[in-house]
């Protein structure tokens, strides 16, 4: 469910299917909501983290998968989480024979800031909107470096 504030943020709060098409359940809600405010190159990123970050929960963890998206002036911020136990905090290195495997190191390239909070499944990123930075941002650990302005989605 998307809804428009009075200060013109936007919010997106969806409980995704614990299956293989949570992804592009994901990426529509996101296009749906957000698509018509977000450049188009931003938009495509948006979609490619969150469809990364979604595909996480599905593939690795267990129960129900939600996540939360909202613009606030320039500044996209989702999270995901699902019901798994934790987390590896390491980005493992992939090389072109695996098959899977570079999800958040995809997401660190395309995010201005990413976390996870530690003990959990509960990933986070944000974008600035206007001016896209592609760099390897390292994951922030534990709820201290979670930005005050995400919202727990559990």
């Amino acid at each position: 469910m998307s809804e428009q504030c009075q200060d013109g943020q936007i919010a997106l709060f969806v409980d995704l299917p614990a299956d293989r098409s949570a992804p592009g359940v994901a990426r529509a809600q996101v296009r749906t909501a957000f698509g018509d405010v977000l450049p188009g190159e931003r938009l495509a990123d948006v979609q490619i983290a969150i469809s990364e970050l979604v595909g996480n929960a599905v593939l690795h963890g267990s129960g129900s998968v939600r996540f939360r998206a909202e613009l606030v002036g320039q500044c996209f911020r989702c999270e995901v989480v699902d019901e798994g136990g934790g987390f590896e905090h390491a980005i493992r290195e992939r090389g072109p024979e695996h098959g899977t495997g570079r999800g958040l190191g995809i997401v660190s390239m395309i995010a201005d800031d990413w976390g996870i909070h530690d003990g959990s499944t509960h990933v986070w990123f944000t974008m600035d909107v206007a001016h896209p930075t592609f760099r390897a941002a390292r994951p922030q650990l534990g709820d201290e470096a979670r930005p005050a302005e995400l919202h727990d989605v559990s």
